[in-house]
């Protein structure tokens, strides 16, 4: 009860939940009494209070959640089933997985609003392992997914699965949704051919050959259906449009049964046969349950679990302003996937929709997503044996708009604008999951964002400044630097000098003389040096400042070594260096290499070399046991911040510029 009280506001009939001080309980008039003549009074906490005040609160709850619990079952029903078939099982696992899976989840989930069952980001790779395996294969991948989660939240893993980029998830999501929506072409125009591909975009084809044979009753019906279920869902979103069509597909059928329609709809009867509720079926043995490929897709199918639930949360919680545990979360798929598994359903996570129109509804606790459970399943006894008339074509209505809503332009467009890296892999992963696999499309995309990211962190970022005596002169373009080629005492570039006859100035090569200045100070119009007046601000330079920006490891080290190369050829009358650490945020054995490399390569050119703001405890116990670190801090080079630095080499009052950027 912990979670209810930080989330829902605080009333009198909590406190007893929240606080063990005999001040916060509501005494009865027999406990005032006892207290009055000095008796000791019961545990305020002690299970019998507890209960009490449980059920206070749940008794005040239920009214409240009432109508979002109903609302969220009436939509829970048809969706349940349709995504169950999407996902090559049968209707009533879909059922049995939305009441056992929702009802687990809303006792130990960590948020008040998310509903779970199943959900079309499963669907696609559900689909792909039927058609291998089989139906009976499910419930284990349930239960596999279940003890997965376990793991993951044991070992507090959460983390590594949040590193997928966002990009890579709404590709995964977009190719989930063509699936789900294709694979309803042949519901959608009433065809019945059997197909002889298994690939989808094969099917796809095929169907698009049998196109001759199309029932323009069901084709019609179909597009009436999918477009009022669109149009009427967004102007009206917090009614439950999906079982008002369904009801009415479910009349259009039985209505073709008794001739009355002059046209025949494929129903669920047609293609499952009668439905039976069994809130409870353990599930048959299956040889290949924990086979390498099962694991292999219970693997994907826990990724994707949590991730959905974990972002089905961060959605909830921004609605009502809420925070969520996000450790509960995880134990909650644990929960309720092993008990929808054990008891023959399906793999569920959090569905967003369903969570949104739970908190529209006026959702403020948990409870709604416990009524929504027992109506659900209230439901499914008094009408499921009516659902066997529900046509194909309205699943596929109710398919294709869960599709619908799976793509996310305005994220597609926020990427075509700001990141158009981000719109590739988003495509990518998205292509990859409609024609290869679902898994596939989250490993491809996760390892090309991987890789340029790595890019990107290869770049060793710093910023590098340059003084006169203290005397902030301007920052070095680093982008410029990086274009400029390192002379070569043995290439191309030095033949090229002695042949011109401008050996005697390397500094030359590439037409850079000086150090590329990106952002001049106005210091710069300070009086230059007796008998500097013909140089350029850069050759007045004597110290520069090297500020490693993120980490120095195996990946950036190369760029950084490579780049005070370039800075040492360049600058022509620096005296020291100060190296900054204080944005240093982790460094690796090689990053420990690559710093003392440079401070070899300043030292080597007679640049003394100072380091500042070493504030990281990581870095410093990777630097303390090396000797060129030891040294540095045996002569006295090694300080606090860089304006303690240019203080000892220039005793002078600083500028106000130098000592908000170094203090």
């Amino acid at each position: 009860m912990a979670m209810e009280a930080e989330i829902i506001p605080i009333t009198e009939e909590k406190i007893p939940l929240l606080d063990d001080s005999e001040s916060s309980v509501k005494l009865s008039k027999n406990d005032l009494q006892k207290k009055k003549s000095g008796k000791k009074l019961a545990n305020p906490r002690g299970p019998t209070n507890f209960f009490v005040a449980l059920m206070r609160w749940v008794w005040k709850e239920i009214p409240t959640n009432l109508r979002a619990g109903i609302t969220v079952s009436l939509v829970n029903v048809p969706l349940s089933i349709s995504l169950s078939i999407a996902g090559g099982g049968s209707p009533v696992p879909g059922v049995v997985t939305a009441f056992w899976a929702g009802l687990a989840a809303a006792f130990v989930g960590g948020s008040e609003f998310n509903i779970v069952g199943p959900t079309g980001a499963l669907s696609g790779l559900l689909a792909a392992t039927t058609a291998t395996y089989g139906v009976s294969i499910l419930p284990f991948l349930a239960i596999n997914a279940g003890l997965m989660s376990f793991i993951v939240w044991l070992f507090n893993l959460v983390d590594y699965i949040l590193f997928i980029p966002s990009s890579v998830i709404h590709g995964f999501t977009i190719g989930v949704g063509f699936i789900i929506a294709f694979n309803q072409m042949d519901s959608a125009f009433g065809l019945t051919f059997q197909h002889e591909e298994k690939e989808l975009y094969l099917k796809v084809w095929e169907s698009c050959l049998h196109f001759g044979e199309t029932n323009w009753a069901v084709l019609v019906l179909f597009v009436l259906q999918t477009a009022a279920l669109f149009f009427l869902g967004k102007k009206w979103p917090k009614f439950p449009w999906a079982i008002l069509i369904t009801i009415l597909g479910i009349v259009l059928s039985v209505l073709c049964v008794h001739n009355i329609l002059p046209f025949k709809l494929v129903t669920l009867l047609d293609k499952y046969g009668e439905l039976r509720l069994d809130i409870f079926e353990f599930p048959a043995g299956n040889k290949d349950a924990f086979s390498w490929p099962i694991l292999s897709a219970s693997i994907s199918v826990t990724f994707i679990a949590i991730l959905e639930t974990l972002i089905s949360a961060k959605i909830a919680d921004d609605m009502t302003k809420t925070n969520h545990n996000r450790q509960r979360e995880v134990l909650s798929m644990f929960v309720s996937n092993v008990v929808a598994g054990i008891c023959g359903g399906i793999p569920a996570t959090a569905a967003l929709a369903r969570t949104s129109l739970n908190i529209q509804t006026g959702a403020t606790s948990r409870i709604s997503a416990i009524i929504g459970c027992l109506s659900m399943l209230l439901l499914s006894f008094v009408f499921l044996p009516f659902f066997k008339y529900l046509p194909m074509t309205t699943i596929a209505a109710l398919l294709v708009v869960v599709a619908i809503k799976m793509i996310n332009v305005q994220t597609m467009v926020h990427l075509y604008h700001h990141d158009r890296s981000g719109l590739f892999i988003l495509i990518l992963s998205a292509a990859v999951c409609f024609f290869i696999d679902t898994v596939a499309g989250l490993v491809v995309g996760g390892l090309l964002s991987l890789l340029l990211s790595t890019k990107e962190m290869a770049v060793g970022h710093a910023e590098v400044e340059i003084h006169r005596e203290g005397d902030l002169l301007g920052q070095v373009d680093i982008e410029a630097l990086s274009k400029i080629e390192l002379a070569s005492p043995i290439g191309p570039s030095a033949i090229q000098n002695e042949l011109e006859g401008d050996i005697e100035d390397s500094s030359m090569t590439h037409g850079h003389k000086f150090l590329p200045i990106v952002k001049r100070s106005s210091s710069f119009m300070i009086a230059p040096k007796p008998g500097d007046e013909d140089q350029q601000p850069e050759q007045q330079a004597n110290v520069m400042v090297y500020r490693i920006l993120g980490p120095l490891t195996y990946v950036s080290a190369p760029n950084h070594v490579l780049r005070v190369k370039k800075l040492v050829e360049k600058a022509q009358n620096v005296e020291c260096v100060i190296i900054l650490l204080r944005s240093l945020s982790h460094i690796d054995l090689d990053g420990v290499d690559a710093l003392k490399e440079m401070i070899e390569v300043f030292e080597n050119s007679k640049i003394k070399v100072y380091c500042a703001g070493l504030v990281s405890k990581e870095v410093v116990h990777a630097l303390q046991n090396h000797d060129f670190y030891n040294d540095l801090k045996v002569n006295g080079r090694i300080h606090a911040t860089a304006a303690d630095v240019l203080s000892h080499l220039f005793p002078k009052e600083q500028s106000p510029e130098a000592k908000m950027r170094y203090e």
